[in-house]
C-alpha cells in the first residue's frame, strides 16, 4: 500500500491538506501586506504546480488501469486551474490579476474534500465476530476481492466489514496490472 499511502499516510490526507493550504494562500495574498503576500504568492504557485502535476500523473495512472473516478477527475481540473492560475501569475510577474477566482478554486477544492470519501455506516458491535470469520472465510476458499484505492465502491465495501475488512483478501490493482478479466471496480 505504500502507493496509496506515501510516508505510511493515505493519498487521500495528502490531498485534502494540499486544498487546505492552497486556500490558505490564496487568501494570504489577499490579506497580507505586500512583503507577507509575496511569500504567500510564491508558496501558492509552488503548491499549485505541484498538485497540478500530481493530478497529472495520478490521472495518467488511471488512465493506464482504464477507469477514471469522478471525483478524481473533478480534483484534476480544480488542480490544474489553480496551476494554470498560478503559472499566469508568475508570467504575468506576480500581478495576481484574478485573486478572487483562486480563492474560489481553493475553496471548491477544500469543498470537494469535505464532501468526497464519505463512510459507510460501520456495522453493529455485535456483528464484528460474524464479519471477522466471513472475511476469513473469504480468504481461505481463495476468492479475491479486486481494487483500487480511488473507487468508491471498493471503499464503501471495506467500510462495510468495519474493523474485519483487514481480513479481506483484497488485491489492490492500481499498482499492478489488475488479472485478465477484472476491469471494473470492485470485483
Amino acid at each position: 500500500a505504500t502507493g496509496t499511502a506515501p510516508l505510511g499516510v493515505p493519498l487521500m490526507v495528502w490531498g485534502h491538506a494540499a486544498y487546505a493550504l492552497a486556500t490558505l494562500l490564496a487568501l494570504a495574498v489577499l490579506l497580507l501586506e505586500p512583503p507577507a503576500a509575496a511569500r504567500a504568492r510564491a508558496g501558492f504557485a509552488v503548491l499549485a504546480t505541484g498538485m497540478a502535476g500530481t493530478s497529472v500523473f495520478l490521472l495518467v495512472g488511471m488512465l493506464s488501469l482504464g477507469a477514471l473516478c469522478p471525483g478524481c477527475v473533478l480534483s484534476a481540473m480544480l488542480c490544474l486551474s489553480l496551476g494554470g492560475l498560478a503559472t499566469l501569475d508568475v508570467a504575468r510577474g506576480g500581478s495576481w490579476r484574478y485573486p478572487a477566482l483562486g480563492v474560489l478554486l481553493a475553496a471548491a477544492l477544500v469543498t470537494l474534500a469535505l464532501t468526497t470519501g464519505a463512510r459507510a455506516t460501520p456495522p453493529p458491535a455485535g456483528e464484528t465476530r460474524r464479519l471477522a470469520a466471513l472475511a476469513r472465510h473469504l480468504h481461505s476458499s481463495g476468492a479475491r476481492f479486486y481494487g483500487v484505492w480511488w473507487c468508491t465502491g471498493c471503499r464503501e465495501q471495506k467500510d462495510l466489514f468495519g474493523v474485519a475488512a483487514a481480513a479481506l483478501p483484497y488485491v489492490e490493482c492500481s499498482r499492478d496490472s489488475a488479472p485478465a478479466g477484472v476491469d471494473t471496480f470492485p470485483t
